[in-house]
């Protein structure tokens, strides 16, 4: 079944002997609703880093922590993974502790997506849902803004219960031509560090809107046949254009620190 919710008001069985001499009608009148969720594809994992000026330098800056060293502890978080828990400290106090890490990553990262109807609005939806699966998967943090006819804002999305929420939310979103979202009306993007935008459109008065009002971005353009590379995506040294294949999100984490 396609993507989507999908409304059941009844069914009606009718039954028929072998001859067709009799008959029976019954109906069943049951109010079902089945949604279906976006397909996730696989990605292959690799620290996604984008760029953010200081002074006439471009600095590499990842998003996502680093779990390889722990450098201190913290309190126990319920979604905290089984391995992150210090037990020689929980056999000392019996209070559960998990270690924390190096922290690599923005606690102001944010991914958009760009809900405008096209040809490849549900490859869109397949991105976003595969990225933040991928992302909280490896420990990264991040908000979530779903762009459409309404703005829907997840704040804060750690650990599977809140992408549970966010990819419920994905299962029913609906393409729409009326966008009313609009970048200058949102106060947080002044707060955000890295901005993960899905679009399949990608124009140079977007870029130029989003060279205003974010220090760094990656701009996710799903696209069948990408366009030839123009000096538009050359104009704003701290936002990186990478064209994505609709059918084939696997490499995209290699694409994006390819340099």
């Amino acid at each position: 079944m396609p993507r989507g919710e999908h409304r059941y008001l009844g069914v009606t069985i009718v039954f028929y002997d072998f001859f067709g001499w009799a008959k029976k009608v019954v109906v069943a009148e049951k109010d079902q609703t089945i949604l279906v969720y976006p397909r996730i594809q696989d990605m292959k994992y690799a620290a996604l880093q984008t760029k953010y000026d200081v002074g006439p330098m471009m600095s590499p800056y990842s998003i996502v922590k680093d779990t390889s060293m722990a450098v201190g502890l913290r309190e126990y978080v319920p979604g905290d993974r089984f391995s992150w828990i210090h037990w020689k400290s929980f056999a000392r106090t019996q209070t559960l502790q998990s270690k924390e890490f190096e922290d690599r990553q923005s606690s102001e990262l944010m991914l958009v997506l760009d809900a405008t109807k096209s040809s490849v609005f549900e490859e869109k939806v397949e991105l976003v849902a595969s990225m933040l699966q991928m992302i909280v998967q490896e420990r990264g943090e991040l908000s979530f803004i779903s762009a459409g006819e309404m703005t829907k804002v997840f704040p804060a999305i750690q650990g599977d219960k809140h992408l549970d929420q966010v990819v419920y939310h994905l299962a029913a979103i609906k393409p729409t031509e009326n966008v009313k979202f609009r970048f200058h009306d949102q106060q947080a993007f002044k707060q955000v560090a890295t901005l993960l935008y899905v679009t399949s459109d990608v124009s140079d008065e977007l870029l130029h809107t989003l060279a205003n009002i974010v220090k760094s971005c990656i701009c996710f353009v799903v696209a069948k046949q990408p366009p030839v590379q123009s000096e538009l995506t050359m104009r704003y040294k701290h936002i990186q254009v990478i064209f994505v294949n609709p059918v084939d999100f696997y490499h995209l984490f290699t694409e994006v620190t390819r340099p």
